[in-house]
């Protein structure tokens, strides 16, 4: 299936490219895009949306330069062409008033803390995925052997 998208957005290069790293085992079937900040990829959303591209997850960083991840989040918990895309929030050191927002105003769907494990990353990666897969109401049969089995039995059962 062509389109589906994972946008990873942090402000510092050296997490970006360990995010692209620890992703690469998707980069086969999905497109994995890196932004620097949350306007960039806010921009880079709206260019998705407008091709007519899938929005699978985001992966933001809460404490960046402008916005914080927290209000690219909102935003796009907010934005209804985006309601069956998956959120993942990554940050240092969460406070309670992070954590609390992180869940009651962007709704995220995944909270990891920094330094993340690869392993677990990947594995919350692929079941946010399959559920925008079932949720967004595509086609899974080409990608039935890429996405999270259990998920699938979940969704078709």
């Amino acid at each position: 299936m062509d389109g589906l998208n994972i946008v990873c957005v942090d402000d510092k290069p050296e997490v970006v490219f360990k995010l692209l790293h620890d992703l690469s085992i998707f980069s086969d079937w999905i497109k994995v895009k890196q932004c620097f900040n949350a306007d960039e990829a806010q921009a880079w959303l709206e260019k998705l949306d407008r091709k007519g591209e899938f929005v699978s997850v985001v992966i933001s960083d809460q404490n960046m330069p402008g916005k914080h991840g927290i209000d690219l989040l909102v935003w796009l918990s907010s934005d209804r062409r985006f309601r069956h895309t998956k959120t993942l929030m990554l940050t240092n050191n969460p406070t309670m008033k992070v954590l609390l927002d992180a869940i009651n105003k962007a709704h995220v769907d995944r909270f990891f803390v920094k330094p993340w494990d690869e392993e677990a990353l990947v594995n919350e990666v692929r079941i946010l995925v399959t559920e925008y897969v079932f949720e967004k109401g595509l086609d899974y049969m080409p990608l039935r052997d890429k996405l999270d089995s259990d998920m699938i039995l979940k969704y078709l059962y």
